[in-house]
Formats: structure tokens, C-alpha cells, sequence
């Protein structure tokens, strides 16, 4: 399993998350992907439905973390927050509480 950690700040982040989207997995292509590997070699009619295409993305977030994002904190629940979602089940912000929501 190959790891590649990238920082970059959030408008590149999610500027660019449309041009990603096509190579990652979803949320549900990574867990049909977990299930057929914990079922096994299933050939029994109720399991092919875990079977992905051999063409399914294969590259995945595995987390996302924002620290103190230099991003709308309106944009991203309105906007961004639903694809990226999509393609990562685990989704972190940390911000200081000093600062004021519309500054997020």
C-alpha cells in the first residue's frame, strides 16, 4: 500500500477536488471494495453485488484534514462539503476558537 501526503491550502484543495474526483474512489466503491475482501471469493448470487468493475477508481483519500483553513466555513457546508464526503469518510477541521466563523 502506497501513501502519498500532500499540503496544500483549502481554495487550491477544493479548486482542484473536481479534477481528482474522477480517479478516487467513493465512500461506497472503498467499502464494497473492504467487503469483497473480507467475504472472500464469494460466487453465491448475493454477494456479486460487492463486485467493483476491474475499470473502478483504485486511489483513495483515506482522511482529510483542514487545519485553521484559510475557506468560507459557509462554501464548504453549502458547497464543498458534499464531495468531498463522498470520497472521504473521514473528514477532520480543527480551527482556533478565537476566530470568527465568516473568517473559516
Amino acid at each position: 500500500m502506497e501513501r502519498l501526503v500532500i499540503a496544500v491550502g483549502a481554495h487550491v484543495f477544493f479548486s482542484a477536488l473536481h479534477l481528482l474526483q474522477p480517479m478516487l474512489a467513493t465512500c461506497d466503491q472503498q467499502a464494497r471494495r473492504r467487503a469483497t475482501l473480507n467475504k472472500g471469493s464469494c460466487s453465491s448470487p448475493q454477494h456479486e453485488s460487492f463486485h467493483l468493475p476491474s475499470n473502478a477508481p483504485r486511489a483513495r483519500f483515506a482522511t482529510v484534514m483542514m487545519m485553521s483553513p484559510d475557506y468560507p466555513l459557509h462554501t464548504f457546508i453549502q458547497e464543498d462539503f458534499s464531495m468531498l464526503r463522498r470520497m472521504c469518510c473521514t473528514i477532520t477541521l480543527y480551527a482556533r476558537y478565537e476566530y470568527p466563523l465568516s473568517a473559516l
